[in-house]
C-alpha cells in the first residue's frame, strides 16, 4: 500500500473509531493498521533471531566469539551461554541496532529507531483525524441540541 493509501485509511480509521468511542489501542482495527503500517521498515527478525542461534549453538565456546566485519555486516548476535543452554542473547540488524533480546527463559522484541519514527508518524496522523472527528461530532451535537431547544421553547409558547 502506498503511503498516501496508508494515510487515507489511518484517517478512516481514526473517524470510525472515534464515532465508536475507542481510541488507538481499544480498536483492534488501529493495532491491525500500526502493524502493518510499522512493518514496512521493519527487519526480518525471524531471520536475524534464527541466524543468531545458530551461531550461538555451532559456538562451543560459553562466551561469544570475536565478531568480525562479516557478522557486523550481516548483523551479530552476543550472548552467554553454559554448556548447551543460552542464559542470555541479543540480537542486532545490519545497522547495529538490537531488535530482540532473550534473558531468564523471556523473548524482548525492540523497535528500530526507523519503526519508531514511523509509528510515531501514524500515531500523529491517527490523532489529528480523531481530534477533528471529535470537534465535528460535537459541533454536530450542540447543533442538534441547540435546534431541540429551540423547537422545545416554540412547542411550550
Amino acid at each position: 500500500m502506498s503511503d498516501e493509501k496508508y494515510r487515507e485509511t489511518i484517517i478512516e480509521q481514526a473517524k470510525k473509531d472515534q464515532s465508536a468511542g475507542k481510541f488507538q489501542s481499544e480498536s483492534p482495527g488501529f493495532r491491525s493498521l500500526v502493524k502493518s503500517y510499522v512493518s514496512v521498515v521493519s527487519p526480518d527478525r525471524k531471520n536475524i533471531i534464527t541466524e543468531g542461534l545458530t551461531a550461538i549453538y555451532k559456538n562451543k565456546n560459553p562466551q561469544p566469539k570475536t565478531l568480525n566485519l562479516i557478522d557486523y555486516l550481516l548483523g551479530n548476535v552476543k550472548y552467554c551461554k553454559e554448556a548447551s543452554d543460552v542464559s542470555y542473547a541479543e540480537f542486532y540488524d545490519s545497522n547495529g541496532e538490537m531488535v530482540a533480546s532473550y534473558s531468564n527463559g523471556k523473548w524482548i522484541s525492540y523497535g528500530t529507531k526507523a519503526e519508531n519514527a514511523r509509528e510515531s508518524e501514524l500515531w500523529g496522523i491517527y490523532n489529528e483525524a480523531w481530534n477533528n472527528a471529535a470537534r465535528t461530532s460535537q459541533k454536530n451535537s450542540y447543533v442538534a441540541g441547540t435546534d431541540t431547544t429551540i423547537g422545545l421553547m416554540d412547542i411550550s409558547v
